[in-house]
This record gives structure tokens, C-alpha cells and sequence, in this order.
């Protein structure tokens, strides 16, 4: 079993402005279609309440992009670990769907970087992070 983790609690706030500014610049350079379809069976599992479906699911998107996560880590903070049975225990059914919705935004960085129209996302992206004054040119400069 796999989990993302993050080594400080602030970039959970950094994460959600992370994937909400993948997808508007997914969306501005008209690559988004792949990525929504990529990721369709993790927004349904975003609907569901049955926490061993929502788990399994989660175990299938972060076994696949594993390797795009932890390559994102300097940027991101988040890297993929293993963990027990009792970890998956202790997690609650909120705790998997946020997990979820960021792997949805992974999902979008991967399928936009990967594409042909790859450069105009990464300055769209780059844009729209930098308005947010959250992020230095350093860190902006790993895209």
C-alpha cells in the first residue's frame, strides 16, 4: 500500500493552489481533455462512501504515477511512501479523497507535460503560479 506524504503541514495549502493552477493552464492550453479522461475513475471515486473502493482506487492511480510524483518532490513536497494495514486503519474516508483529488492534479501534470503543447503550459503554469506570490523564481524554474 502507498500514501502521499508531505513533510510540512503547509503544503497541503501549497498542493491545492498547485493543482488548481495545473488545471486552469491544463484547460488555457486546451490539454485538459486527456487528463480528465486519465483521471475519470478517480473523480467517481471521489463520489463514492465505501472507504476499501476509494483505497483501492487511490492504490491504482499512485502505483502508476509513482514515479511522476516523486520526480515532482522538489517542487511539490509530496512523495509517495509505503505503509501497513494499520495506516490504512487509522485513515478516514476524507483523508483518501483528498488523497485522491491531489493525485487528480498529478494526473493533469503529467498528461500536460507530456504533451505537444507542453511548453505553453509550463509558462501558462508558471504565470499563474507566480501571481500567486506564493512560489519563488527558484522554485518556478524546476518546471
Amino acid at each position: 500500500m502507498e500514501y502521499l506524504k508531505s513533510d510540512k503541514q503547509s503544503n497541503d495549502k501549497r498542493m491545492e493552489i498547485i493543482i488548481d493552477s495545473i488545471k486552469k493552464a491544463a484547460e488555457a492550453v486546451h490539454i485538459a481533455g486527456a487528463a480528465c479522461k486519465k483521471s475519470d475513475t478517480a473523480y467517481k471515486a471521489l463520489t463514492l462512501s465505501n472507504k476499501k473502493e476509494m483505497w483501492d482506487i487511490l492504490q491504482l492511480y499512485l502505483r502508476e504515477y509513482k514515479d511522476f510524483i516523486n520526480k515532482m518532490t522538489v517542487f511539490t513536497g509530496y512523495y509517495i511512501y509505503n505503509v501497513d494495514r494499520n495506516f490504512y486503519e487509522q485513515c478516514s474516508i476524507d483523508d483518501i479523497r483528498k488523497q485522491i483529488e491531489n493525485v487528480i492534479g498529478f494526473i493533469y501534470a503529467k498528461e500536460a507535460l507530456t504533451s505537444v503543447a507542453k511548453e505553453n503550459f509550463k509558462q501558462c503554469l508558471k504565470k499563474i503560479l507566480k501571481a500567486t506570490k506564493l512560489f519563488t523564481d527558484k522554485e518556478l524554474a524546476i518546471l
